[in-house]
């Protein structure tokens, strides 16, 4: 299934892969392409597209080997398509756009050395804007069933080698050159994200529950606790209230002593 969204969307939301490239070097035909669409005039938005599509796990090696015992499972894929920071004005709606891209496919032309150049300020400008830092990247050559290269393989190579890219490739769309090949690392870095983070999810949740369970002992027990200590109550009470017996006094009887001298009687 696949859906576009205006790429304002993608201003305060997480997605999964960056293309960016001059408008004029094929990289929204790439996109179309991966999806397997009929290509379309891009949209004259200035913020870009964001295409969603479904995509398997199976399909991508080191996902594939971690769901081995589990199966297949499907995960939602988001592209969002920009132009070059170098042909417009970027504001700041669209360096947060940057910021929330996961992984980053740059674009240019081998056909045209200026879309080559761009390339390289495009790479610098979003170091700036992320720390002096790159997410996982791969970088692409344009148009290679084109003739008239204005470059080299080597050139593209090295700059990709430069600035730590996990791959370079040259591409043509026409000819479905290296297209799944140029997007393969980047799904892979995300499919392994998003089960980390999903792993991640399972035991946050495992811990909540854990400590309700916990809780519910605690109180559990205090309660027990409580209903102890009134039934002890209760009881003791309970035996205070009862009548003490009567201790019974026997009493003595009277013996008469008389008296030799007096002749009286002595009470005792």
């Amino acid at each position: 299934m696949h859906r576009i969204q205006d790429g304002l969307t993608a201003v305060n939301t997480p997605y999964d892969i960056l293309l960016m490239g001059q408008t004029s070097v094929d990289k929204t035909s790439l996109i179309y392409k991966f999806l397997g669409l009929t290509w379309a005039q891009p949209s004259p938005s200035p913020s870009g597209e964001l295409h969603y599509t479904q995509i398997s796990t199976s399909n991508y090696s080191s996902s594939a080997s971690s769901q081995a015992s589990k199966g297949s499972a499907c995960h939602e894929l988001s592209i969002l398509d920009i132009s070059s920071l170098s042909e417009e004005y970027y504001s700041s709606r669209k360096v947060e756009q940057i910021k929330n891209a996961r992984t980053i496919i740059f674009a240019y032309s081998v056909t045209d050395r200026e879309s080559f150049e761009a390339l390289q300020y495009d790479i610098e400008a979003v170091m700036m804007m992320r720390n002096n830092t790159l997410p996982p990247f791969v970088v692409v050559g344009m148009k290679l069933d084109i003739y008239g290269y204005q470059l080299l393989y080597q050139e593209g190579e090295e700059l990709a080698h430069k600035y730590g890219a996990a791959a370079f490739y040259e591409v043509s769309t026409h000819e479905g050159t290296n297209v799944e090949s140029a997007f393969a690392p980047l799904i892979e870095e995300v499919l392994r994200r998003k089960t980390d983070e999903r792993s991640s999810e399972v035991l946050s949740l495992l811990d909540v529950l854990s400590e309700e369970v916990n809780d519910a002992s605690i109180s559990l027990h205090k309660e027990e606790s409580s209903r102890e200590i009134v039934l002890s109550s209760t009881s003791i009470g309970s035996s205070h209230s009862q009548k003490k017996p009567q201790r019974t006094i026997r009493k003595q009887p009277t013996r008469h002593v008389q008296s030799e001298k007096t002749g009286c009687c002595i009470i005792m």
